[in-house]
C-alpha cells in the first residue's frame, strides 16, 4: 500500500509561476483571436465555428491558422511522422538541423497513428488531441525551450528529437495550453453574450 501523501511532500516540489504562464498564455490567445479570427475577413468566421463545432468537423481552417500561428511565434513547422512505431505520444518536438543554443530551431512532429490508437481505446476524437498537442509543444518552445538529445536522431536526418521534459516543465506547457484555450473561450463567451446569442462556450471541441 503506497504511503499517503503529505504537505511536505508537495512543497518539496518545484512551483511553476502560474501567474507569469497564464499571462503569456493570455497575450498569445488574444492575438490569436484578433489576427486570425476578429480581423480575417476571409476565413475568420469558418475558424471560430470550428472552435466551438464537434469532432466530425475536420477543422481545416482552424489546423491552417494554427500551423502559421506557431511558425510565426515559435518558428516551428508541423509535420506528420509514424516512422517511430514504438512511440507512445501523441507529439513531440524536434531540433531541426540548423539549431543552436542562439537560434532553437524546432518541428513539432504529430503521430497520427498514436492517435488513433489513442482514440480506439478511450474513444477521443484525434482531431481535439492535434490541436492540443500543437499548442502544447509551442508552450515547450515558449516557457522551456528544450535541447537536442543527440541518442535520438530521425532517420536519414541530422535532426534529433528534444530532450525529455521535467515534470515541472511538462506543467508549465499545459498550464500554457489550457490557459490559451481559456483566453479564447472567454472572450467567445463576452462576445456571444453581446450579440444576445446562445451560449456555446462549455462545448467547445478543442
Amino acid at each position: 500500500m503506497n504511503e499517503p501523501v503529505t504537505l511536505s511532500d508537495v512543497e518539496s516540489q518545484d512551483v511553476v509561476d502560474i501567474n507569469k504562464i497564464a499571462t503569456e498564455a493570455q497575450y498569445y490567445a488574444r492575438y490569436f483571436r484578433h489576427v486570425y479570427i476578429t480581423a480575417n475577413e476571409s476565413n475568420g468566421r469558418a475558424i471560430n465555428e470550428e472552435l466551438f463545432s464537434g469532432p466530425a468537423s475536420n477543422k481545416a481552417n482552424l489546423l491552417g491558422a494554427l500551423a502559421d500561428f506557431v511558425y510565426i511565434n515559435g518558428g516551428a513547422k508541423i509535420d506528420n511522422f509514424d516512422k517511430q512505431k514504438d512511440h507512445e505520444f501523441g507529439a513531440w518536438l524536434c531540433c531541426t538541423e540548423d539549431w543552436t543554443e542562439e537560434f532553437k530551431k524546432y518541428k513539432i512532429l504529430l503521430y497520427p497513428q498514436q492517435m488513433e490508437k489513442l482514440s480506439e481505446s478511450n474513444d477521443f476524437p484525434p482531431i481535439i488531441q492535434k490541436i492540443r498537442c500543437i499548442i502544447h509543444e509551442l508552450g515547450h518552445i515558449l516557457m522551456s525551450p528544450p535541447k537536442p538529445d543527440p541518442e535520438h536522431s530521425l532517420p536519414g536526418t541530422k535532426e534529433y528529437l528534444a530532450k525529455t521534459q521535467s515534470p515541472t516543465n511538462e506543467e508549465k506547457a499545459w498550464i500554457f495550453t489550457f490557459c490559451f484555450f481559456a483566453t479564447i473561450w472567454g472572450q467567445h463567451a463576452f462576445q456571444i453574450r453581446e450579440k444576445g446569442d446562445a451560449d456555446n462556450t462549455l462545448i467547445a471541441w478543442v
